[in-house]
C-alpha cells in the first residue's frame, strides 16, 4: 500500500513521509487497485474508499489532506488547512495535523523537511516543473516560513529512470547536457530527472544539507521498471488521461505531514 524513504524511521517522531503503491484498494481496471487521484474516470465512491484506507493504514483521516488539480507549472501554495486546490504543483506547510500530497505517475514527487522548524515541502516535478525549478523554489519558500537548508531532509521519490525517459529535442533543449544522454532512436534523448531535481536541491543555500541524502536509497523507484509495485503513465498508455487530466492521480501521492496532531 505504500513505500517509505529510507530515512523515514529516523523522523518518525516528527514527521510522516510515504509514498502509496498501486496495492491494497478496490479500483477495477484500469486504475486497479489503489487508485487515490481526484482527478481521473474511476468512480467516487472507489477513490474515496481507497484514500480512506490508505490515510487510516497511515493513522489520520483522508479528511486532513491537501492536494490539488496539478498543471505541470511551478506555483507553490503554503497550507493551513486541508482541502482540494486548482492550478499548483507545490506545497509548503507548518500546521500540525494537515498532510500535503502531490500525485505522480512518472512524474518526480520531491518531498522536504526541517524536522526542527516543523516546516514541510512537497513540489510534483515534471519536466516543465523540473525545467522552471520548482524543487528549488519549494525549498526557497520552505525558508521564508523558518526552515534552514543545513538542517534539511530531502527525498527525490518514485518516477521514471533515466534510461526509459525518451524525449524529443524540444524537451531536450530545454535542460542542460548534463542531465541528458543519446537516446535509442534517431533524434531522441534520455532526460534525468532525478538527476535535475536532485542537483537544485543542492545549488546555492541547499549546499549545506545534510550529507548521505541521495545515497542507496536516497531515491524512489523507477515507475516503469516497476509496474508491480506503482503505476507508470507510460507504461500504462494512459495518454488520453494525461491530455484530459493533466495529471493522472492514480500514480504514486506522495503524502507529507507533520505527525504532531
Amino acid at each position: 500500500m505504500y513505500r517509505l524513504p529510507a530515512w523515514a524511521a529516523e523522523l518518525s517522531a516528527v514527521v510522516l513521509a510515504v509514498e502509496s503503491t498501486r496495492h491494497g484498494g478496490i479500483s477495477p481496471p484500469p486504475y486497479d487497485s489503489l487508485n487515490l487521484g481526484l482527478y481521473t474516470d474511476d468512480h467516487p465512491f472507489h477513490v474515496a474508499e481507497n484514500r480512506r484506507r490508505f490515510c487510516k493504514e497511515l493513522g489520520f483521516r483522508a479528511e486532513q489532506l491537501a492536494g490539488a488539480r496539478q498543471v505541470h507549472g511551478a506555483e507553490i501554495l503554503e497550507v493551513t488547512t486541508d482541502g482540494q486546490w486548482d492550478g499548483y504543483d507545490a506545497f509548503v506547510c507548518r500546521q500540525a495535523g494537515v498532510f500535503i500530497s502531490v500525485s505522480v505517475a512518472d512524474c518526480v514527487p520531491v518531498l522536504l523537511v526541517d524536522p526542527v522548524a516543523r516546516v514541510v515541502g512537497a513540489a510534483h516535478a515534471g519536466w516543465k516543473g523540473t525545467q522552471a525549478a520548482i524543487a528549488y523554489k519549494t525549498l526557497q519558500a520552505m525558508q521564508v516560513l523558518g526552515a534552514e537548508p543545513a538542517r534539511m531532509w530531502a527525498y527525490v521519490g518514485t518516477c521514471i529512470d533515466v534510461d526509459n525517459y525518451e524525449v524529443g529535442s524540444a524537451v531536450a533543449d530545454a535542460f542542460s547536457p548534463t542531465y541528458l544522454q543519446t537516446g535509442r532512436s534517431p533524434g531522441k534523448y534520455l532526460l534525468d530527472l532525478k538527476l535535475a531535481n536532485r542537483d537544485q536541491l543542492l545549488q546555492g543555500a541547499f549546499k549545506a544539507m545534510r550529507r548521505g541524502l541521495f545515497g542507496d536509497q536516497g531515491y524512489g523507484l523507477d515507475t516503469l521498471g516497476s509496474e508491480a509495485v506503482v503505476r507508470s503513465l507510460r507504461a500504462d498508455d494512459l495518454r488520453d488521461f494525461h491530455a484530459r487530466w493533466t495529471v493522472p492521480g492514480n500514480g504514486v501521492l506522495a503524502v507529507f505531514g507533520d505527525q504532531k496532531i
